[in-house]
């Protein structure tokens, strides 16, 4: 599973509604910015369930809280709670809600040497691993060598830098093209 960093660098998708938010008070931006968070890290819930059974951390993870199905309910309950906080529709916060919990589930799939999420739960528990991994992943259970977590540190700090500068280029872009409509440009 990638590590909190690469989940975390996510949040940068949802930065133009935290930071333009019209009008929202210091309070509501900053719940939108915790809800966001926890929306990028909710499928983990799982890890809890083996604390909680006394066995291993990862006997569960990766499970059914990793499935298309439990981000549906996910962003269902997200939204109603966050139309109470936030001046959004319904709908948009479904979006952004699904969008977080997927990107989180999507992520842990494309791990090398992972035993894949159970994405389609519970149609089927079979586990989806890509075929083209993007993650080295944090190996809590192999006692892996400082070198390995050193190298995950790096390659999830690469793809955050990877993320800001898509995020720009597009924000940038966005920009020129307002700017040429306002200008009477095509």
């Amino acid at each position: 599973m990638p590590s909190p960093i690469a989940h975390f660098s996510l949040i940068i998708f949802f930065r133009p509604n935290v930071r333009h938010g019209g009008g929202w008070t210091g309070w509501r931006r900053a719940t939108f910015v915790l809800g966001i968070v926890f929306a990028l890290m909710a499928p983990d819930i799982d890890v809890l369930f083996g604390l909680l059974a006394g066995e291993c951390v990862g006997m569960f993870h990766n499970g059914f809280t990793h499935s298309l199905f439990c981000a549906i309910i996910f962003a269902a309950i997200f939204a109603i709670v966050g139309r109470m906080l936030w001046p959004l529709a319904w709908v948009t916060i479904f979006r952004y809600a699904m969008c977080a919990y997927c990107s989180h589930v999507i992520m842990d799939a494309l791990v090398w040497n992972s035993r894949g999420v159970q994405m389609f739960w519970p149609l089927t528990g079979v586990r989806v691993v890509s075929p083209i991994p993007i993650f080295l992943g944090v190996r809590h259970s192999v006692g892996a060598p400082v070198w390995v977590h050193l190298v995950t540190a790096g390659t999830e700090l690469l793809f955050a830098v990877a993320v800001w500068l898509v995020c720009r280029m597009v924000r940038d872009r966005s920009r020129a093209c307002s700017a040429g409509a306002a200008n009477g440009e095509n």
